[in-house]
């Protein structure tokens, strides 16, 4: 995956937050349901670079909204 992919990957899941937190209100439902869309950027060819890119633009899109 090149970092244009990894981009849409990224964007869309940042897209898809608001809908998660509303469909999983409980904690527990939340981290599991995230982790699964999470699990769809996780891509064993990216380099270190990139995996640590992916890293900080989900502790960021966790950290500007995020109320659990």
């Amino acid at each position: 995956m090149n970092r244009k992919e990894l981009d849409h990957h990224l964007d869309r899941l940042a897209r898809n937050l608001p809908a998660l937190e509303h469909a999983h209100p409980r904690d527990t439902d939340f981290w599991s349901a995230f982790a699964d869309e999470a699990e769809r950027v996780d891509d064993h060819t990216l380099s270190a670079e990139d995996q640590a890119y992916a890293q900080m633009r989900i502790v960021l899109m966790l950290s500007s909204g995020h109320d659990h």
